[in-house]
């Protein structure tokens, strides 16, 4: 009997992982930094649909660990003593989509960022379709930038993909000329 708890255990908890979109092995790193956030708007029945991560550049440095009263924990790690700039990202596990947040930090060995009666508040960035330049207003300024993720010469965001079907192309060049004019 507790070699079959012990192996629907080990299943659980495999699943559990596998169903994580960001990771990170703390191993890898040498230092780390703590951080107790909520996330704007969020009830605490929305936790479940979302994961939430740190990181520095496209590199994930810390996953947040949902805890009472909608707030969570994270684990920061880095390999620096301090300087890195941290980022944070949401993934709706509904929608399979990515929010950035506005919240920068600078990363510190074994520093406090805020405390569970005072954490960090993490803002989503508003999406915007068609909003390719990340101003705020759609406008003839975006086809402009459209145009230059679509050649290549700018990376693509979460704006340009303007009819939301996942994809940047030149169907999402005429739904913005559309929106405009």
């Amino acid at each position: 009997m507790k070699h079959l708890f012990s192996i629907f255990a080990f299943t659980f908890c495999t699943i559990i992982a596998s169903a994580q979109h960001w990771s990170v092995s703390p191993y890898d790193y040498r230092y780390d930094m703590t951080l107790y956030a909520v996330v704007e708007g969020f009830d605490a029945d929305d936790y479940a649909n979302y994961e939430i991560a740190a990181f520095v550049g496209d590199e994930c440095r810390g996953t947040l660990q949902y805890l009472a009263d909608g707030y969570g924990y994270m684990r920061i790690y880095s390999n620096k003593v301090s300087g890195e700039q941290v980022t944070f990202r949401l993934y709706n596990r509904l929608t399979a989509k990515t929010t950035v947040c506005t919240n920068v930090l600078r990363f510190y060995r074994e520093r406090q960022e805020a405390k569970p009666s005072v954490p960090l508040v993490l803002v989503p960035k508003l999406i915007l379709p068609g909003d390719t330049n990340n101003d705020g207003v759609v406008s003839l300024l975006d086809v402009s930038t459209l145009i230059s993720i679509l050649n290549g010469s700018l990376p693509s965001n979460s704006n340009a993909d303007v009819n939301s079907d996942g994809q940047v192309n030149m169907d999402d060049l005429q739904e913005l000329v559309d929106m405009i004019v």
